[in-house]
């Protein structure tokens, strides 16, 4: 087990989809709604409950996209793009990731620390399914957002604290963070505060 997976696979207490050869998750969109469910009350087990009443739509594929939540009005609405259609480990790993988006109703800008911990829960729970880490899901920026979130002690206790005192991810701030995680350096905790990209 890598230090990636042990520190941030939540145990998944599902059960994988059921693959055969053919069996990808564009066409067994029942399935994909199934893990949907299950993946959001971990979600919120692990990082507190949803900050809003907000109807989550079941999640759909859609063309051009790598993975995105959207909200309009009061409907959160999941797109899932073409690795994840193909892909039932790229598949957990996005919806888990935008499934931590949706927690606080997409009330702000990402940061940093949000993308961060979307990465830790979406790649955790498919490493936990799959007893692999798929680390294609957290490239570039988002790998080192991962990184960064890792350097938090007890990361998914932390964020879960914030919002247990109101504060969504995307509105935490340096000295808060430092202060539920004393670990943390001063340079970390204003880089994860930041707008993403």
């Amino acid at each position: 087990m890598s230090h990636l997976e042990s520190e941030f696979a939540p145990l998944w207490r599902g059960e994988p989809p059921a693959i055969s050869p053919c069996d990808v998750p564009v066409f067994n969109l029942d399935e994909v709604h199934r893990l949907q469910t299950l993946l959001l009350r971990e979600a919120e087990k692990v990082l507190g409950p949803r900050t809003h009443d907000h109807t989550i739509e079941p999640a759909r594929f859609a063309a051009g996209t790598s993975g995105r939540a959207l909200r309009k009005g009061r409907v959160i609405t999941i797109d899932l793009g073409r690795i994840a259609a193909t892909d039932w480990q790229s598949c957990v790993a996005e919806l888990g990731h935008e499934l931590v988006h949706a927690l606080d109703g997409l009330t702000g800008d990402q940061t940093w620390l949000e993308e961060g911990m979307a990465c830790a829960f979406g790649v955790g729970q498919a490493a936990a399914m799959f007893d692999s880490v798929p680390m294609h899901r957290a490239p570039g920026a988002y790998g080192e957002a991962l990184k960064m979130v890792a350097s938090i002690p007890d990361q998914f206790a932390v964020i879960k604290g914030l919002r247990a005192r109101g504060i969504p991810m995307c509105r935490v701030t340096p000295s808060q963070l430092m202060a539920a995680a004393p670990g943390i350096d001063a340079a970390t905790a204003t880089k994860l505060c930041e707008r993403f990209r």
